[in-house]
């Protein structure tokens, strides 16, 4: 009887977690808003802010953020999101051997190596690489463009562009693609934390 019980007492207590678990609701990538509100208010107040982080890491990190995201709970996706973070720095710190990078001696080496890149990457990695580059170009070029439009003299103008130049260039050359899109996310938690632009390009040139 005492061993009956027991059973009993165990399977209420594996059925009732179970339930917790399978009732947990989970993010779904075709109806996006509305898993997201289930989510949220399933959450208790502290745990919003983590899980709130987490989604901003998981679409800076990962080059899928829906397919990282898609079916998963609250704790999946904070979990998700804290190894995208983590994979992103160490492909960052630690490129393959042979592994194509910018090349911004001209035009040419640069066309060449962003072709070299976009062969070695899926479609979607591609395509954040290349946002990442077009981001630090238009953070770079925003800053030159007001001393470009008061240049005085066709040579000012021409400083300013050759310094526009040299800056985007001190930023990406010979970087590989994962380091040119952590570098982008850098800049933009870099601008969130109120630095100049003096103080974000000279801390990773």
């Amino acid at each position: 009887m005492k061993k009956l019980l027991l059973l009993a007492v165990c399977g209420i207590f594996i059925f009732g977690f179970s339930k917790a678990f399978a009732d947990d609701p989970r993010y779904d990538s075709k109806a996006s808003d509305e898993s997201m509100v289930k989510i949220l208010k399933s959450l208790p107040d502290a745990k919003r802010g983590e899980f709130a982080q987490a989604l901003i890491d998981i679409n800076l990190y990962a080059t899928n953020p829906n397919e990282s995201l898609n079916n998963k709970t609250a704790d999946q996706i904070i979990k998700e999101a804290k190894e995208q973070k983590k994979k992103a720095y160490e492909l960052a710190a630690n490129p393959s051997a042979g592994e194509p990078r910018i090349d911004m001696t001209n035009q040419d080496t640069q066309k060449a190596s962003d072709k070299a890149i976009k062969a070695s990457l899926s479609k979607e990695k591609y395509e954040k690489f290349s946002t990442a580059a077009q981001t630090i170009w238009a953070v770079v070029e925003n800053v030159y463009v007001s001393r470009a439009a008061n240049a005085k003299t066709i040579e000012e103008g021409n400083a300013v562009r050759a310094a526009m130049m040299a800056d985007f260039k001190a930023l990406v050359d010979k970087k590989t693609a994962d380091q040119i899109i952590l570098l982008s996310i850098e800049f933009y938690k870099d601008g969130l934390a109120g630095k100049t632009y003096k103080q974000i390009v000279d801390s990773h040139k």
